[in-house]
């Protein structure tokens, strides 16, 4: 999660950004198989980002906000790798939940 949250802080908030980040995700989550399901959801919420954005004009504050609360919830993640199986799944479901 180092990996990618340290990638992550030193992009743009253009799309590329976002699908790059996409792709980062699931790479290291088929290597980190015991974080798998972190890496899913954020790579997952990155993707749905990129096709709500996709082929249309993106606004800098949206993506500026969007690249803010990745930022947050990649942060978030790695607190929540090292935490019980309780706190873990308060912390996936939020995560499933979310829109950026």
């Amino acid at each position: 999660m180092d990996e990618l949250l340290h990638w992550l802080k030193q992009q743009n908030s253009g799309i590329r950004t976002f699908s790059g980040y996409q792709q980062r995700a699931i790479v290291l989550g088929e290597a980190d198989q015991s974080n798998a399901a972190h890496y899913a959801l954020l790579s997952a919420l990155a993707g749905h980002f990129v096709s709500a954005h996709s082929g249309v004009p993106l606004s800098a504050d949206v993506a500026g906000r969007a690249l803010t609360q990745l930022v947050s919830y990649t942060e978030d993640a790695r607190k929540s790798i090292g935490t019980s199986s309780p706190e873990k799944v308060v912390f996936l479901n939020t995560i499933a939940a979310a829109e950026l």
